[in-house]
């Protein structure tokens, strides 16, 4: 089975750490102060944070010497600038930011205070970073996977379902979403298919969304990935397999709640590279000195029993380079 922690958008490995022995001698009694500002739900965060307290201790951090301050926007994205205000105002020794979002309001909030992002696609474009290899700032951290890579689901669900000639593509309100869609706008004109683009706002408007798709005659469906469309993954699933919409998704986690695909970065060791990050800062990094870290391991996950369900059978070729698949 496919572990429980791929939800969040963002993997690789960043090779640092030092002997807790070493490190309290050089900072006795020293209390040090971790920003989280989250994207989505606070109770979904919960199990990443354990495992990035897990990982601190694991590279010689005493977990009496951390203190975690929380904010989370609730998938409330207008809620960001207010909740990085308040964790600036408690002047933590790093901020860790989710996503796009989080990680503008962070950077807004702050140019002094050391900000590890996670799963921004664009970090460059963004404008967080100058380059990835020397982000010039007080941002770095960990990528998401980047445009180059936009369009790729829509070329796997393309062999999977030929005949599918209107695509819905389901994005939200994150501000990198708009560049997304038009990458797979564009590799579906070279496929003359009809990308239909639904946008959802909040996480109640997944059953209008599909309404829309439905009365637009979609045949298939993308799922760009973001905190919203991946914490509720499993509506989304139901849905598609109500209305026999073939779907890929970007993380394993979706077929494991019944999605027929994926494909996207492999993010089980985030919270291990996170913590690298923040191990590295504690001790007197800078930002501005860490690379940024880019998805090197992408996974493409199958779901035959949902396969089934919709009368499909997945081509050889892709059955081949499948890295799972589920039964």
């Amino acid at each position: 089975m496919i572990e429980r922690r791929q939800w969040l958008t963002a993997l690789g490995a960043l090779v640092l750490g030092a002997p807790y022995a070493a490190f309290a001698q050089q900072n006795p009694g020293r209390i040090f102060r971790i920003g989280w500002l989250g994207t989505g739900s606070g109770s979904v965060d919960n199990e990443f944070l354990d495992d990035l307290r897990n990982a601190l201790r694991d590279l010689g951090r005493n977990p009496k010497s951390i203190v975690f301050e929380r904010r989370d926007a609730e998938f409330r994205p207008v809620r960001l600038p207010a909740l990085a205000a308040e964790l600036v105002a408690l002047k933590p020794d790093v901020i860790i930011a989710g996503a796009t979002p989080g990680t503008r309001a962070a950077r807004e909030a702050t140019s002094t205070i050391p900000i590890v992002m996670i799963g921004v696609a664009d970090p460059v474009g963004a404008g967080f970073v100058d380059t990835l290899a020397r982000p010039g700032g007080n941002v770095t951290g960990v990528a998401n996977r980047g445009l180059d890579m936009a369009a790729k689901p829509l070329d796997l669900l393309h062999a999977v379902v030929p005949k599918a000639m209107r695509v819905g593509v389901l994005h939200t309100t994150n501000p990198m979403h708009p560049a997304i869609t038009r990458e797979l706008e564009m590799a579906g004109k070279a496929y003359g298919l009809t990308m239909i683009p639904v946008k959802l706002g909040a996480p109640d408007e997944i059953d209008n969304a599909f309404a829309l798709m439905t009365k637009e005659r979609a045949q298939a469906l993308v799922v760009v990935d973001d905190s919203v469309t991946i914490t509720h993954g499993k509506r989304i699933a139901e849905l598609a397999a109500q209305l026999r919409l073939p779907t890929i998704y970007s993380y394993a986690i979706q077929v494991e709640a019944g999605g027929l695909m994926s494909y996207g970065p492999n993010p089980r060791n985030l919270h291990k590279v996170v913590a690298r990050y923040v191990d590295r800062i504690l001790k007197g990094a800078k930002p501005a000195d860490l690379p940024v870290e880019q998805p090197s391991e992408f996974e493409l996950v199958l779901n035959l029993k949902a396969a089934k369900a919709l009368g499909l059978t997945f081509p050889k070729e892709t059955l081949l380079r499948a890295d799972r698949t589920l039964e």
